[in-house]
């Protein structure tokens, strides 16, 4: 189930990082083409105006159509919703029409960035997190903790305030709540 929609989803970002491509250099030629114009420059202006091709010439001609020198009811561009669409932007959006019955908000289950990595949605990592837990959750076990910085910092701190502690004391703190774990313990942790 998850498979064919991350599939077409990684499908569709690709295409809608392509179109948005296209749509930058469709912006720099017309920039050229434009900033040749207004100089003077009309052998310039030509030869970006001929490589104008795609999703970009109607809107383009539909831009020129409306005198946008002499109008000031003119779009400011032509790359306004009204004359320009996206490349790729239907194909984009009939992929992600056809991923989203595979996933419904309620069962999806991570969220990723653009890259495809795991993305918390707290400011820090979650290995980092989960070690800060560990310490609260071991510390029954270790009442020498209470009184052992950096742990003692953790203990008498709330978990929505930030505590600062220096590279050596985090080393300290991962190495004490990982001690003994194989790759597999914190999923298990975690599910309990």
């Amino acid at each position: 189930m998850f498979a064919p929609a991350s599939s077409l989803d990684r499908q569709a970002n690709l295409l809608n990082l392509e179109g948005l491509q296209v749509q930058a250099a469709e912006t720099g030629i017309f920039m050229l083409l434009l900033n040749a114009r207004l100089a003077g420059n009309e052998r310039v202006a030509k030869f970006y105006e001929d490589r104008i091709g795609g999703e970009f010439k109607p809107a383009y001609e539909g831009w020129l159509a409306q005198k946008p020198f002499e109008n000031p009811k003119a779009d400011p561009h032509p790359f306004v919703t009204n004359l320009y669409e996206v490349p790729f932007a239907r194909e984009v959006t009939t992929i992600r029409a056809e991923s989203a019955p595979n996933v419904q908000a309620a069962g999806r289950i991570a969220t990723f960035d653009n890259d495809g990595c795991l993305w918390a949605e707290q400011p820090i990592y979650v290995q980092l997190r989960f070690a800060l837990d560990r310490v609260k959750a071991l510390a029954p076990e270790r009442p020498e903790w209470k009184t052992k910085p950096p742990f003692r910092k953790l203990l008498s701190t709330p978990k929505e305030e930030q505590v600062a502690v220096t590279e050596q004391e985090l080393m300290e703190i991962v190495m004490a709540t990982h001690a003994g774990m194989t790759t597999l313990s914190p999923s298990r942790l975690a599910s309990l």
